[in-house]
């Protein structure tokens, strides 16, 4: 899947401001402790979800919701802004796509009749169908981003920096194990989860997460196997939920699609965990979720 090069955004002098983003000379700047405008955010909610989802036909309106720029908060090049326009207008290009396919005029009267009432599984069946098309407006790619270890790092806390000898290069990674990451929720069966934190070499979103057993050795599949994230919490907590986090919930948590999509990685060829017994179980349940 081809990427978009991507440039360094411009930023806007404020220096009224002093929460305004802080950038070094490359990459993603860290960002000050800040609030988001109530309006702002919801309406940012609102867009992503009527569209994403939904597939409204008021795309005017969904513009309008962007058109509240909010390129101060996220470093994504053009902005959020530019960004989320583009996301529309791939999935705008979808659904012009989807009904020269054919159908008659009262299979679209049914469709618009039953909008309302469309379940979870048919949301999901449309992630997976325009998932390409979703991550393709994101800058970076899940191929750049280092292997998972094969034991939990014990040393994250007080070294960040990891070797991976694939890249031969360092990441740095974080622990992602404590209660506000939901771990019960989002990767049932997991103890220990990490994560990279957002490249300072190149503006990509991405970052890999990994998560581990009781054992402390990596879950290379299951409910509570790690996956990419194609938006790090750290840049945007709100596109994270949407992009990464919805897609599960929309999945009704079955691993086994959502992960037909966001693969686990064992790019360091670990030992395969869970065992079949337990993994079959897992599917077991993921299907009665």
């Amino acid at each position: 899947m081809k990427r978009r090069t991507t440039h360094r955004p411009h930023t806007k002098s404020n220096g009224k401001s002093r929460n305004s983003t802080i950038r070094g000379n490359r990459g993603f700047g860290q960002q000050a402790d800040r609030v988001l405008p109530v309006s702002n955010e919801t309406h940012l909610y609102e867009s992503v979800d009527v569209f994403l989802w939904n597939r409204t036909s008021d795309t005017e309106n969904v513009k309008i919701h962007i058109g509240e720029s909010l390129d101060d908060y996220y470093p994504f090049y053009g902005g959020l802004e530019s960004l989320l326009t583009r996301l529309i207008k791939a999935l705008e290009n979808n659904s012009k796509e989807d009904d020269d396919d054919g159908g008659d005029g009262d299979d679209d009267e049914d469709v618009s009749a039953s909008s309302g009432a469309v379940d979870d599984e048919d949301r999901c069946q449309k992630w997976l169908d325009n998932w390409e098309k979703i991550e393709s407006v994101f800058p970076g790619s899940v191929a750049d981003l280092p292997g998972c270890p094969c034991l939990y790092p014990n040393g994250v806390f007080y070294d960040n920096q990891i070797w991976d000898k694939k890249r031969q290069r360092k990441f740095r990674w974080r622990d992602v194990s404590h209660d506000k990451d939901r771990l019960a929720i989002y990767k049932p069966g997991a103890v220990y989860c990490v994560q990279t934190l957002p490249s300072q070499e190149n503006e990509s979103a991405i970052v890999q997460h990994c998560c581990y057993g009781e054992n402390r050795k990596l879950l290379t599949r299951g409910s509570g196997a790690g996956t990419p994230y194609i938006v790090s919490p750290e840049i945007s907590p709100l596109l994270h939920d949407k992009i990464d986090l919805l897609p599960w919930r929309l999945c009704k948590g079955d691993f086994t699609r959502y992960n037909e999509v966001r693969i686990p990685n064992n790019n360091n060829n670990c030992e395969t965990n869970p065992d079949n017994e337990e993994y079959r179980q897992q599917v077991e349940r993921a299907k009665n979720y």
